[in-house]
């Protein structure tokens, strides 16, 4: 898997069913505002605000990000957890509500962080790609506030 850490963000959560200081102000649990989108097997092609998100860093670098999603497609989730620039991302999908049909880690991903300002806040944006070997692709944008 490849993964880049350009001055950018991560992702992870449990599997469906970068300067360490750019982490530090948030240790433990954070929500954060994220969408996701893709085209996973059985959701086919979707692109929503995220219901349920979630990003936590701890002082040895480990950073965790969940980001899930559920409408007419169905569900998806990406999950993304790991720390110096060595992430696994996982998606998984299904048509019914946390019922992961789909379950795989990404065969190739780019995990970025950057700090921005959002709504005159400074925040932690989180860029995820990832492509799987199914060929099926997903990515996600979030932000957590500082």
């Amino acid at each position: 898997m490849t993964t880049r850490l350009a001055i950018l963000f991560a992702l992870t959560t449990v599997a469906c069913g970068g300067e360490a200081d750019l982490f530090t102000p948030m240790q433990g649990d954070s929500t954060v505002q994220a969408r996701i989108s893709g085209d996973l097997p059985h959701t086919g092609a979707f692109d929503d605000d995220s219901r349920n998100s979630w990003f936590s860093s701890f002082e040895d670098g480990w950073v965790d990000l969940g980001v899930d999603a559920y409408g007419d497609y169905g569900w998806a989730m990406l999950m993304v957890s790991g720390d110096d620039g060595d992430y696994e991302v996982i998606g998984c999908s299904g048509k019914e509500d946390g019922d992961a049909e789909f379950d795989e880690p990404a065969e190739d991903a780019e995990v970025e962080f950057e700090e921005v300002e959002v709504d005159g806040e400074e925040a932690l944006e989180i860029r995820v790609t990832a492509t799987f070997e199914n060929g099926s692709t997903a990515s996600a944008v979030g932000h957590v506030l500082r």
